[in-house]
């Protein structure tokens, strides 16, 4: 299912972990594997996620800061 990934052919999911942090203004310094990042409104950021389990997490955060349960 999953090709060239060394996970064998008996893994059908794959555990994911998302975490929001209030970064204040502090810089930004992105790992080498990524190129760029941005500040997006919730519509926005939604809109450009590919992965369902991704527009969920970012829901699940909505959420959080709506209920202040941080």
């Amino acid at each position: 299912m999953f090709k060239d990934t060394g996970w064998g052919p008996d893994v059908y999911v794959v555990r994911e972990f998302a975490f929001g942090v209030d970064v204040g203004d502090h810089e930004i310094l992105l790992a080498e594997e990524h190129v760029e990042f941005g500040w997006l409104a919730f519509d926005k950021a939604e809109a450009i996620l590919m992965h369902q389990s991704n527009r969920v997490a970012l829901g699940e955060l909505q959420l959080s800061i709506r209920r202040q349960d941080l």
